[in-house]
């Protein structure tokens, strides 16, 4: 089943379907097409009004546990959309305005959002190109972005939080697993029960972090003012950075605080202020 609507700007995507494979591609289209294959896409009903375009899988009872469906979604660039799945996969390309996607227990992948994401699945995967403010919770997946613009919240219960570069304030939690920030321009807060921190590239602001077993290592650029509080019970602290005295007025700083029960904490003095952009 397929249906095509005229849509000569951006518009407002709703899909809710159980399970199955749900893909919305963003381009430069004045055209929307939704089409549908796998069991019974009769079921599944198809509207555009004004600037809202839905796909809904109809239910036909309380026993009913949702039909095994395909669905391809073609939209302007710019969209926003919204998904409800019970265990499908979603993956978009292209760029969209916003994303908002809840599963059960699929993986979630986004290419390119401008602005908010929100992302919550119960064992799924996450993966992320680009994002605006972000939040992503799964209970044991794990989540993987590449950029980050705006803050950004992360949760997993056993899985990994991997962040390529967060040029906004990152909030990040894992029962379990590592998390590993490659490049942070803003204030982090990170937490992991048993798994390991690192940090490959501070740049300013205030950095909280704390894990019971596992390690700490943070770099910290050349000639950057750092005020540092660290302790663990029975860990080994090591540190090479260079002292570069109290900041000027203006000047970016750095307050790290690393809290560990037995893990090791290090804090690496980097040989270069490259990457600071």
């Amino acid at each position: 089943m397929e249906r095509t609507f005229n849509t000569p700007s951006p518009v407002d995507l709703f899909l809710e379907f159980d399970r199955g494979q749900v893909i919305v591609m963003a381009g430069d289209t004045t055209e929307s097409t939704i089409r549908v294959e796998g069991d019974q896409p009769e079921r599944v009903r198809i509207e555009y009004s004004g600037n809202q375009l839905s796909a809904v899988v109809e239910r036909r009872s309380v026993f009913d546990f949702g039909a095994v469906l395909q669905v391809w979604a073609t939209v302007p660039t710019g969209s926003r959309a919204v998904v409800r799945t019970g265990s499908a996969d979603v993956r978009t390309s292209g760029r969209l305005a916003s994303a908002n996607v809840q599963t059960g227990s699929g993986d979630v992948e986004l290419a390119e959002v401008t602005g908010q994401v929100n992302v919550g699945t119960g064992s799924g995967d996450v993966r992320i190109g680009t994002a605006g403010e972000t939040r992503v919770k799964t209970g044991s997946g794990d989540i993987a972005v590449s950029e980050v613009n705006g803050s950004s919240s992360f949760g997993t219960g056993s899985g990994d939080v991997q962040v390529d570069h967060a040029r906004g304030r990152v909030v990040a939690k894992a029962a379990s697993g590592n998390i590993v920030i490659e490049k942070a321009d803003d204030d982090l807060q990170l937490n992991s029960a048993s798994g390991d921190v690192e940090v490959g590239r501070l740049r300013s602001g205030e950095v909280a972090v704390s894990t019971a077993s596992g390690s700490v290592r943070l770099g910290v650029p050349p000639a950057i003012p750092v005020w540092t509080d660290i302790s663990t019970i029975t860990g080994k602290v090591t540190s090479d950075l260079v002292g570069a005295g109290r900041p000027e007025p203006g000047q970016e700083s750095l307050r790290l605080r690393a809290k560990t029960v037995s893990g090791d904490v290090r804090l690496v003095q980097l040989e270069t202020a490259e990457d600071l952009r």
